[in-house]
């Protein structure tokens, strides 16, 4: 079925719905849509967070009163092309299918690598290999699955795009969840730094510019249909390795870590290492060729390169990092090592 354009043939405009606009991904896609020159962009969000791109006609409402918004859709007529942004949980997605039946000739729906099983059952991970991750206790992926499936059992001509860690400006993850300022802080101010595990589990990142292309190749893209695809990076670390890079991005003394096991982590500080264990401790290796070759998605951005000019724009703006101290991050670090200082004495006793 004709969405309305191909990457082979674009000559016409079409009529593109955001659902979002202003988060990480959105925000670059919604201009990269409106640099394009030729889309009609409508952009639908309450307007809170960043004024409007120029060349895009806003609508404000709630996503997720769902009765409303689902009139408020139908006010709105048919779009060529709806892009779905924040849509986390099943009853979003029923919505969805509910506002956008019949009144759409293309649903990209955002979704994420992490509605796959870990660890995986090969890797890099490919598209379309069984297996959805319905048991992870984590309700982000969990609920992202179910997204899916429904969206998968619709009527909709669907195109789904899981991207990776995506990151605009400062976003450099910490194996305790700490804020990028903050734990970018103590990068510079040389303290410690935590890894889970041994540090090896492979990690890798993309600008949220080069993931927004993609979505922005999907649209009226009859090769997207049916198909879902990766936004992965051409680089992946370890995990150690992913820290070391962001270190010298910034002009951090190279760092000194300190490994904790992944469970012992999750015990000394549930709420902060939840994601840790059930997300940053598997190995994320994604193959993303499909969409290189359907969607015309490139890395642009390499890891360094992005750090370092998230660093940039953070000291051009009259920010700076985080220097204060985090006091749980430090509580963790005493409880490991006042438990491996006792570890180790237990075995020098069991030796003599």
């Amino acid at each position: 079925m004709s969405v309305g354009g191909n990457r082979g043939g674009y000559n016409f405009s079409m009529k593109v719905l955001v659902i979002g606009g202003t988060g990480n991904i959105s925000t670059p896609l919604v201009k990269q849509l409106v640099e394009r020159g030729q889309d009609q962009v409508t952009v639908f969000n309450r307007g809170q967070r960043t004024a409007s791109v120029p060349g895009t006609t806003v609508v404000l409402g709630d996503r997720y009163d769902h009765s409303t918004f689902e009139s408020q859709m139908a006010a709105l007529g048919h779009f060529d092309v709806v892009i779905e942004m924040i849509g986390y949980s099943p009853t979003d997605a029923e919505s969805l299918v509910r506002a956008f039946d019949g009144r759409c000739g293309q649903l990209i729906f955002c979704s994420t690598v992490d509605v796959y099983e870990k660890p995986a059952p090969i890797y890099p991970i490919i598209e379309g290999i069984p297996g959805y991750n319905h048991k992870s206790p984590w309700k982000y992926a969990s609920d992202k699955c179910l997204c899916e499936e429904i969206l998968l059992g619709s009527k909709l001509n669907l195109t789904i795009i899981r991207p990776v860690q995506t990151y605009g400006g400062l976003w450099v993850l910490d194996s305790l969840g700490t804020p990028s300022p903050r734990h970018l802080g103590r990068m510079m101010a040389g303290k410690p730094i935590i890894v889970h595990g041994d540090g090896s589990s492979l990690w890798g990142a993309v600008h949220s510019a080069d993931c927004a292309a993609a979505f922005v190749g999907a649209a009226g893209n009859e090769r997207a249909l049916g198909k879902s695809y990766h936004t992965g990076p051409d680089e992946t670390f370890a995990w150690s390795e992913y820290q070391k890079v962001a270190a010298r991005a910034i002009g951090a003394p190279d760092p000194t870590f300190v490994a904790i096991p992944t469970d012992v982590l999750l015990a000394l500080s549930e709420g902060r290492a939840f994601v840790t264990a059930h997300n940053f401790a598997h190995n994320n290796c994604f193959d993303s060729s499909a969409a290189k070759r359907d969607l015309g998605y490139v890395y642009k951005t390499r890891w360094e390169d992005g750090v370092r000019a998230g660093y940039e724009a953070l000291l051009k703006s009259g920010g700076t990092l985080d220097l204060a101290e985090d006091a749980e991050y430090e509580r963790v670090l005493s409880a490991w090592n006042r438990a491996r200082a006792a570890l180790y004495t237990a075995s020098s006793e069991r030796d003599d």
